[in-house]
């Protein structure tokens, strides 16, 4: 049944209408044989209930012709649904329509803009047999906004907000919620960073950007639109509106080189290629596109996908080249690559000159005042001589005659501990040379820290070390004997060391000093506390424990001027560890008015110096003075003098 909703002003005609359908109901069902009205439905005492609604709870931006729609748990009388049972606030008034379970309210006009209303359906609204809904119902929801106040905003992108893999050469699109004032879409309210340029257009609600060039791959851009962009109202964005995205990888790369990169022994003969990802435009493979430095000259050729180089000539043999391949480099749909590619690789040794090599000793070896070299070369014509070559002069007339042998170079004119770089050169019949890899030998002492902080003559100058196959050798050097101008009188110098390279074990620090991280597994005593102690941490008492017999070092040796000394240790007393480091500190020096001077070799937190077992000295075994000179001269401090604190307790 559907009635039409009547405003409360007419409610006595209303009324009378409704009596008037009643009696002629009934007559005609009197006259159609005497039935009995209908009853309500026997049994059924469940209330009905609101299911959903139409427009939905707390909705926004509904449109303002909508109708308003309940949705109910079963079918709810006609009868008792009513502008007061069934209501929109703000006088809003209209008619009422039943499909199954659902009421529509029609409003007989159009709702407010930007306005929220609330539907309320009360509990006079009844189910067919007479339950009633068991409480009030209500909800709101609220309407468009008015497109005469409302600025436009984007509604959505095309790529989206942080988008990835985007299409170097796609449009960029903006949708906006409100048609636009096309004039103000340009290039200047319509913009891409990084430099990219494009035109601008617009149709239905949709600003679009396509990009004059395509993007740059695996670039992000930032699209902007001004707050200059405006409706057909002339209503602006509120704000400018941003989001950014990054385009894809290039398609066109490199995929492999001939030769491989960073290779060596390359053939100083053959073709270098390239292999790209994609088709080439060969016209864009040219020698300006694909070049070699080193002034290197050829020709440039392409077929399926390789690019080659064909030198003009023999690359120079033992050279390092670079090839480059430009941006100019195109594939057949215009598309360049992203940045210029470059390869290095170094060509083989000249297999036309003599090959020459430095037999023994090792790199970085000690040797003696004399180091005695073997040497050997090769070559398919023969080799007629080999030079030897040390720091660069030509050790004349000690030339060896044919493709192997050895020198004695007397090293007695250099300084211990410096560093010497020895090399050869071996000659063919046609005097084509070929030269030995370089290695360094030390003159009879490595020299293992320099302390270059102050040259004081009462001052450490520098710590040398060497390793036999029974003795860690070691050699304190001073700026001047400690004996001279500050008139001093008294010496003491200690060593710390450690053999097991781990910081936790052993004593971490002197005076609570740290010793640059070491935990210092013995320690080592020298001067007026002792010149023969070597003692052993003991971890759990914390205290330093005597290591070996009275005799004391392997040897120690304080030269006559006191400006410097030696001494040597058995690798078996610190129970042979593959290296040692240390860390010294030289209580140098007690002068007639009592001040100390002290100093480190090497300097505080400047890393570790260490000698290594394995690196043998290969010169003469030391054999020290029969008496230490010292000793036999004057003690480690004169009586009666300032005898320094022990600094090691």
């Amino acid at each position: 049944m559907r009635r039409m909703f009547i405003p409360s002003s007419r409610k006595a005609p209303e009324i009378i209408f409704r009596i008037t359908a009643l009696l002629a109901a009934g007559l005609l069902l009197l006259s159609c044989g005497g039935s009995d009205p209908p009853t309500k439905s026997d049994g059924d005492t469940t209330p009905p209930t609101v299911k959903a609604t139409i427009p939905a709870d707390n909705a926004t931006n509904i449109a303002r012709d909508t109708s308003i729609s309940v949705v109910f748990s079963e079918p709810v009388d006609s009868l008792t649904v009513s502008s007061s049972t069934f209501s929109i606030d703000g006088g809003v008034s209209g008619s009422y329509s039943f499909v199954g379970d659902t009421v529509r309210l029609t409003p007989s006009s159009n709702l407010a803009y930007g306005t929220t209303y609330t539907a309320t359906i009360s509990t006079a609204v009844t189910d067919t047999a007479d339950n009633k809904l068991q409480a009030v119902y209500s909800w709101s929801f609220k309407t468009v906004p008015d497109p005469s106040t409302t600025p436009p905003v984007v509604v959505s992108t095309v790529p989206g907000s942080n988008a990835s893999d985007v299409v170097a050469d796609d449009p960029i699109r903006a949708t906006f919620s409100k048609e636009l004032d096309s004039t103000t879409l340009t290039t200047s309210t319509f913009t891409l960073d990084n430099g990219a340029t494009g035109t601008v257009t617009y149709a239905n609600k949709v600003a679009t950007f396509t990009p004059t060039q395509p993007l740059n791959y695996n670039t992000q851009y930032t699209v902007t639109i001004s707050a200059t962009v405006a409706d057909t109202l002339g209503i602006h964005l509120v704000a400018p509106y941003q989001w950014s995205f990054t385009t894809q990888t290039n398609p066109l790369y490199v995929v492999s080189t001939v030769p491989a990169d960073n290779s060596t022994s390359a053939n100083a003969v053959d073709p270098i290629t390239a292999t790209f990802s994609l088709d080439l435009d060969s016209t864009t493979v040219t020698t300006s596109s694909f070049t070699i430095n080193n002034g290197v000259t050829g020709v440039v050729s392409y077929s399926n996908k390789v690019a080659t180089f064909t030198p003009s000539d023999t690359l120079m043999y033992s050279t390092r080249y670079t090839a480059t391949i430009s941006t100019d480099i195109a594939d057949t749909s215009g598309i360049h690559l992203d940045s210029p590619f470059q390869f290095s690789f170094t060509t083989q040794v000249n297999p036309f000159i003599p090959l020459a090599f430095i037999d023994s000793p090792a790199d970085s070896a000690i040797v003696g005042d004399t180091a005695h070299i073997s040497v050997f070369a090769t070559h398919p014509i023969g080799v007629v001589r080999i030079e030897l070559y040390v720091d660069g002069v030509h050790m004349v007339g000690a030339d060896i005659m044919g493709g192997f042998g050895s020198f004695d170079w007397d090293a007695t004119a250099s300084d211990i501990g410096t560093p010497h770089r020895i090399y050869v050169k071996a000659y063919d019949a046609d005097n084509r040379v070929g030269v030995s890899d370089t290695l360094v030998l030390y003159h009879r002492w490595q020299t293992l820290a320099e302390d270059i902080n102050d040259p004081w003559p009462t001052d450490i100058r520098r710590v040398l070390g060497r390793s036999t196959d029974s003795l860690l050798e070691l050699r304190y050097e001073f700026w001047g004997s400690w004996a001279d101008a500050f008139n001093d009188t008294s010496f003491d110098l200690g060593v710390y060391l450690d053999v097991d390279n781990f910081s936790m074990t052993g004593r971490t620090d002197f005076a609570g000093t740290p010793l640059n991280g070491i935990g210092a597994d013995y320690l080592m005593i020298v001067g007026v506390h002792g010149d023969t102690a070597l003692s052993s941490y003991n971890q759990a008492t914390g205290k330093w424990d005597f290591v070996f017999n009275p005799n004391g070092f392997a040897y120690l040796n304080i030269a006559d001027s006191s400006d410097f000394f030696e001494v040597g240790i058995k690798w078996s007393d610190l129970s042979n560890p593959d290296a040692v480091q240390f860390v010294s500190i030289n209580v140098l020096l007690v002068d007639q008015v009592g001040s100390f001077l002290a100093d480190w070799a090497p300097d505080q937190g400047n890393g570790h110096t260490e000698v290594i077992h394995s690196n043998r000295y290969i010169g003469p075994p030391y054999t020290p003075p029969p008496v230490s000179a010292v000793s036999s001269t004057r003690p480690l401090f004169k009586p009666g003098s300032l005898v320094p604190p022990n600094p090691f307790k």
